[in-house]
């Protein structure tokens, strides 16, 4: 999610008439006609520290605006025609508006006719876009003040972890109306109050956007309800829950994809735990020791593969070999 001095976000852009922004493979051009979010739909927004974002496609190459308004994505190279100022939509639906940095404009329109002339962020001038964000929804959330991560109890979510460790420490993030919902593994959703619900209203809905600290030392995502309120942490106890319409250092987020963490049962029924040392007993309920997380080592995979196709290429070169006559 970040790249040198930038923070990095991949999302899909929806246009009011609930089409996804596509780049396509050949030629570079770019229309909004995509049904359903997918590779060719996906955008990397690119944060930087002058506030402004780039926009990437999945081949690499960055949304351009010109002098006409015309839009293109062909561009490898980040430049001036390529930068653009994110704003946020204030009828609170969490929809954004990217506007030309250097050109003034909004980047707009649907089918083949994307360009960048809307004068205002308005779904009229179709220059208002919902941004489902592109990666698995269960996730972790993380303060980047705090260095904690949300853990839920049985009536709050708090930033309590060190590590993110166990169910309580997964979230599953459902996006309705271009906003979000904190699930927790039982079934419940974080409120604004703070709170776990058990329904989904408005006060479980929260928009996301993009922001800068004042001092520029941190990047990341704020969530926002709908009384334009930004949700942090409070108090000593941790609990999350919205508090100021004024963003502070408190409400930068970050939220990771998580590996899969398992429990390992024998045959003959006993779990294996960590204490003083890696042990089988048996339990009712797991605890922390009893929860270990899978990481898959690509690079070994890899390795092994290269072998596999090493052995494949003697044995072709075997059954090809034919003897010297003697």
């Amino acid at each position: 999610m970040s790249r040198g001095d930038s923070f990095e976000w991949v999302i899909g852009l929806v246009n009011p008439e609930g089409k996804y922004l596509t780049a396509e493979r050949y030629g570079n051009r770019i229309n909004a006609g995509g049904l359903a979010l997918r590779r060719k739909q996906k955008w990397t927004v690119e944060f930087n520290d002058d506030e402004t974002v780039y926009i990437r496609s999945f081949a690499g190459h960055f949304i351009s605006v010109d002098r006409l308004g015309t839009v293109t994505c062909e561009n490898p190279e980040r430049g001036e025609e390529e930068k653009f100022v994110l704003e946020y939509a204030t009828d609170g639906s969490a929809r954004w508006a990217f506007r030309s940095h250097k050109y003034r404009y909004f980047l707009s329109g649907t089918g083949e006719g994307v360009n960048c002339l809307a004068k205002q962020a308005s779904g009229e001038e179709l220059s208002l876009w919902y941004t489902p964000f592109a990666m698995h929804p269960q996730v972790t959330v993380f303060s980047m003040l705090g260095k904690k991560f949300a853990i839920a109890d049985s009536e709050n979510v708090r930033l309590l972890g060190n590590k993110a460790w166990g169910p309580e420490a997964l979230f599953t993030m459902e996006f309705t109306q271009g906003k979000y919902r904190f699930k927790t593994v039982n079934n419940r959703y974080l409120s604004k109050d703070g709170s776990l619900v058990t329904t989904r209203g408005e006060g479980s809905l929260f928009g996301i956007e993009i922001h800068l600290s004042e001092d520029k030392r941190l990047k990341g995502l704020a969530f926002k309800d709908n009384e334009d309120r930004y949700l942090s942490a409070t108090g000593p106890s941790g609990i999350l829950k919205t508090n100021y319409k004024v963003l502070r250092k408190d409400e930068f987020f970050r939220l990771e994809e998580c590996h899969p963490q398992v429990v390992i049962v024998g045959k003959g029924g006993k779990t294996a735990s960590v204490g003083m040392e890696v042990m089988l007993k048996i339990i009712q309920v797991p605890t922390k020791s009893e929860i270990f997380q899978v990481c898959i080592c690509f690079m070994l995979f890899l390795q092994r593969e290269r072998e596999r196709e090493r052995e494949r290429e003697r044995k072709r070169e075997r059954e090809f070999f034919v003897s010297p006559a003697c």
